[in-house]
């Protein structure tokens, strides 16, 4: 199974020295928005997700995670 790791996500963007207004602004969402991204409460839109792949400089295969099958946590 393969998740989507939010929490590479958060480092991604410190890593980038961004803050999350920084990042907001610049991909054209709220802060609050990103915040629930970061947090894994709402899903991404492709779009905005390429716009984050693109300001870290960074692939989107980074932020993925795969467990054993089995281990649904």
């Amino acid at each position: 199974m393969t998740k989507f790791d939010f929490t590479a996500l958060r480092l991604a963007r410190k890593s980038a020295n961004l803050t999350q207004a920084d990042v907001a602004k610049s991909i054209g969402c709220s802060p609050c928005t990103l915040t629930s991204w970061e947090n894994g409460q709402t899903s991404i839109p492709a779009e905005k997700l390429n716009d984050l792949m693109n300001l870290y400089g960074t692939s989107i295969t980074e932020f993925f995670i795969s467990k054993p099958k089995g281990d649904e946590m």
